[in-house]
């Protein structure tokens, strides 16, 4: 996942408010460490990839590390569009899991 990151010039603060996750969580995720589907699916929405798609960067990164490199800020304007995608879906997700529930 951090190279999905990279490729979109993102610090993982950055990534951390455009999936409204915590920078934490973030950095467990790239470490390949164990995380819950809400968190795949708010990180496949702010990539705009599969949770599948997701989880497979993620074991890439695992057998290929990637360093980190000078990461630019991404503006405004592409971050409240992020946050109100990420938003848009988790409330598809949540509407979902009460219809079907």
């Amino acid at each position: 996942m951090k190279l999905l990151r990279l490729e979109k010039r993102w610090s993982q603060e950055e990534l951390a408010q455009l999936s409204d996750l915590n920078v934490r969580t973030i950095q467990r995720v790239e470490k390949g460490e164990s995380v819950g589907i809400e968190t795949l699916k708010s990180l496949a929405s702010v990539f705009e990839i599969s949770t599948d798609e997701l989880i497979d960067a993620i074991a890439r990164g695992k057998q290929t590390p990637v360093k980190e490199n000078e990461v630019t800020s991404i503006d405004q304007s592409q971050q409240r569009e992020a946050r109100e995608r990420v938003k848009s879906i988790k409330y598809f997700y949540a509407l979902s899991a009460f219809l079907v529930g």
